[in-house]
């Protein structure tokens, strides 16, 4: 009893910044996986078992396998995670598998023992293996140079003639490639061909091997430190990886550890990963198929929330809201949501927007608040198309003027209003009265206040502006008491602009 109790703790304690409900996925992975295993090695099937999880940029991905990797260790089992965009510079990807399991499995190692010279056999046949693999690469290398120089060689001969070549040129070609240099190149290639034939036949006998002691060093962890079985290696970040180094590292999992008592979860944006694929196959070639062959399954997560999605965003990426304004009594949180749940939203760009929200309120060095009863919709319009947002912007063409027929707004009342409001219409006039007055303070303040309460909040922030910003001091020298909102497309187009080089670096 007091045992499952301190699991249960410690589950609660590695899940307990969860925002999008994600232990219910690694509760029931880790369950489906271990049985799986199991499986297949009481069938007598010596394979190893990969699960593709599936899921968008910003999914939340590398925080499920961080905190899996956490939990399965909790339960017994040895859990490796990888990130193998922090390893792609490495120049075989199965030299950063080796060495993430290595650093895993040290404390089982320590002393000298069956463990320790098992898994020193295992890491000398992996090391066998990426010297092959080097090998052949500096053999292939070698040849194009080699192709290259012969070629150079025979341009200098020809040159530029084309192909109706004079008696004297094809004299002069003879004589430089003549018989003995012919006999030359064919023996450096059938040396090639020998060393070819030799280098398969070695990588064949060390993935043999390799994949036996693997298993081997399995079993014997389970056995000697009583770990459960299987073995988890978690994969994070392949999709971010240069096209090649991502390929390989599918091909080395799939080829070089498929072996029983091992479960890969490699997590990948798998659009993202068939077009990486494609890039370096060409045009034509069927990505998706050729990206099926790896995996044994597939997972995906069910899509959260926009409640759940945007409570993660501000966990993970506060905003100072002493820097904001918002209709709910300042309940930031709730008005962002009620807005994206009123315009459908799909979350990549509810991410994205939250960015340029969230790098908007860092550069924001002014004592008045932002507005997001207008910068919201601002956002959004710069988001759908950012030629939106060019000076001299006109509130029609803005997301301002959108005609939003539903928004469920009972939770209008959270500012004691009390009229019956069902859709966004309201919101929608007051930001654009607001957006209207943005050139003079003194005018917005001097109209007409309102008979409805949002009317009235909104005059009133203009007025709390106005005495912010020049209560008590000299009239401007054109007589315009300028509003901080007429300001937000150029405060957009800013943070826009470092948010492409965030996007340019993900695409890199």
């Amino acid at each position: 009893m007091g045992e499952m109790q301190t699991m249960e703790n410690q589950a609660e304690d590695i899940w307990a910044d969860d925002k999008l409900g994600r232990q219910g996925d690694a509760d029931y992975l880790a369950s489906f996986l271990r049985n799986r295993s199991a499986e297949l090695v009481a069938r007598g099937v010596e394979k190893s078992f990969v699960l593709n999880l599936d899921a968008t940029w910003g999914a939340g991905k590398s925080f499920f396998l961080e905190r899996l990797q956490r939990q399965l260790k909790a339960e017994g089992h040895v859990a490796v995670y990888i990130n193998a965009w922090r390893d792609d510079f490495a120049d075989d990807p199965l030299i950063a598998v080796m060495a993430a399991i290595d650093e895993e499995i040290a404390p089982y190692v320590k002393k000298p023992g069956k463990l320790q010279s098992t898994w020193k056999s295992v890491k000398k046949n992996g090391g066998k293996i990426g010297i092959q693999v080097a090998r052949g690469l500096a053999l292939r290398a070698a040849g194009t140079i080699l192709t290259h120089q012969i070629a150079k060689d025979i341009e200098g001969v020809l040159g530029d003639v084309g192909f109706d070549l004079p008696e004297e040129t094809l004299r002069k070609s003879s004589e430089k490639f003549g018989e003995a240099a012919i006999k030359d190149i064919e023996k450096v290639l059938d040396k090639r061909a020998e060393e070819a034939v030799s280098d398969f036949s070695a990588m064949r006998t060390s993935l043999s091997t390799f994949r036996a002691k693997l298993k081997e060093f399995v079993i014997a962890v389970e056995q000697k430190e009583h770990k459960v079985p299987p073995m988890f290696v978690l994969v994070d970040e392949l999709d971010r990886c240069r096209p090649p180094y991502a390929i390989a590292t599918l091909e080395r999992i799939k080829h070089l550890f498929d072996t029983p008592r091992v479960v890969f979860i490699a997590a990948t944006d798998s659009s993202q990963l068939v077009h990486s694929i494609g890039a370096v196959y060409g045009q034509g070639f069927e990505s998706g198929r050729y990206l099926k062959r790896f995996f044994d399954h597939v997972y995906s997560f069910e899509k959260p929330s926009t409640r759940q999605f945007i409570a993660y965003l501000m966990k993970s990426q506060p905003l100072d809201a002493q820097r904001l304004r918002s209709p709910f009594q300042d309940d930031h949180q709730e008005f962002i949501v009620s807005f994206f749940d009123a315009v459908g939203t799909d979350l990549r760009s509810i991410e994205q927007i939250y960015g340029l929200l969230s790098t908007i309120v860092t550069s924001w060095d002014s004592p008045v608040p932002l507005q997001l009863l207008v910068l919201l919709p601002l956002l959004l319009a710069y988001h759908e198309d950012r030629t939106k947002l060019a000076e001299g912007v006109d509130v029609k063409s803005t997301a301002l003027s959108r005609d939003i027929k539903k928004w469920g707004f009972e939770s209008f009342t959270r500012i004691n209003m009390r009229e019956t409001v069902r859709n966004f219409e309201p919101f929608m006039i007051a930001a654009g009265q607001a957006w209207g007055f943005r050139r003079n303070l003194l005018d917005t303040i001097n109209a007409e206040r309102g008979a409805g309460r949002l009317q009235g909040w909104v005059h009133d922030q203009f007025v709390r502006e106005f005495n912010t910003v020049y209560g008590g001091k000299p009239r401007p020298p054109d007589n315009k008491y300028r509003c901080t909102i007429e300001g937000y497309p150029r405060l957009i187009r800013q943070a826009g602009r470092i948010d492409m080089a965030a996007e340019i670096e993900l695409d890199d």
